[in-house]
């Protein structure tokens, strides 16, 4: 199998992943082949309707079989994957987690197929920090584990407001670099 970098997209439900990823794919990649798995848990697909009409987008396929990490085994997942890179050809996978995802086995499983992890990609919503980290300890999991951490949602709350989640993410994981979004755009497009 071809080696392919993989980024995993992280986040806790509602920071903003899939306009990350839309925006990326519609000013970031520069052209470069891209295969986005996204997972849809519910009965009605709507993940797949936020990338469907960018112009970087060649072909939409919805799988419907509910959270990659939780419901593939990993002979499916080391053979769909492999499909993608056959098919696709693409420079990247990025592999959007669930929301309520600890991101661990996704990269244990990304490991195993043979395949290169390039970044862990963290999205916290600057507005609802506190609430989801209260919420769950999946929040703080995600944080963690990233590599980058996208600050989303930037422009909802005040630069006070700003600075008190900063250090918080910055206690969280001090290596992990760090950017501000608002709407999904970062402030540079360096990160895929």
């Amino acid at each position: 199998m071809r080696t392919v970098a993989v980024d995993i997209l992280t986040g806790f439900l509602g920071s903003g992943k899939k306009t990350l990823v839309r925006h990326a794919l519609d000013h970031g990649l520069k052209g470069k082949p891209v295969a986005v798995i996204m997972n849809e848990i519910g009965d009605i697909g709507i993940d797949g309707t936020v990338v469907t009409g960018l112009s970087a987008v060649e072909k939409m396929v919805e799988l419907s079989s509910g959270c990659i990490c939780c419901t593939i085994d990993d002979y499916r997942f080391d053979l769909a994957i492999q499909e993608i890179i056959e098919t696709a050809k693409p420079h990247l996978i990025i592999i959007e987690s669930t929301g309520l995802a600890d991101p661990e086995p996704l990269v244990a499983r990304v490991k195993q197929a043979g395949l290169g992890l390039d970044a862990i990609i963290t999205v916290a919503d600057a507005a609802n920090l506190s609430r989801h980290l209260k919420e769950s300890a999946v929040g703080a999991a995600q944080i963690e584990a990233a590599d980058f951490i996208v600050l989303n949602k930037r422009d909802l709350v005040s630069d006070a407001e700003a600075g008190r989640v900063e250090r918080r993410l910055q206690r969280l994981n001090p290596r992990a670099e760090r950017f501000q979004a608002v709407r999904g755009a970062l402030e540079s497009d360096l990160l895929f």
